[in-house]
């Protein structure tokens, strides 16, 4: 004969937690549970969580455009231009690729 006791506990949800924007990465919350029957019992678990950022964030160049001027006798493979991009994304959303687009010809 089993006997439930889901009756004598509660249950509860933690839902007003917010994430957003992600300022702490890692939550430890130490849950108790008592039941309402006599003599009272509880117990405590400790949960642990990390919050992962996701990719919501498009990297910003600063500033916003770039122009220089280049003598036409430059030394192939020369370096130019100097960009430079951040973004509000943190952990691996924030490894960057810059790279040139439009025609090869042109450049």
């Amino acid at each position: 004969m089993s006997h439930h006791y889901k009756d004598c506990l509660p249950q509860h949800s933690i839902t007003n937690i917010s994430l957003f924007p992600p300022q702490v990465q890692h939550y430890i919350l130490v849950v108790q549970a008592q039941d309402t029957g006599r003599p009272s019992l509880s117990s405590t678990v400790t949960v642990y969580f990390n919050v992962q950022d996701l990719n919501d964030n498009a990297p910003i160049f600063d500033p916003m455009s770039y122009s220089d001027e280049v003598f036409e006798n430059i030394t192939v493979g020369s370096s130019v231009l100097s960009v430079s991009a951040t973004d509000q994304d943190s952990g691996k959303c924030t490894s960057g690729l810059h790279s040139l687009t439009g025609d090869a010809k042109s450049f």
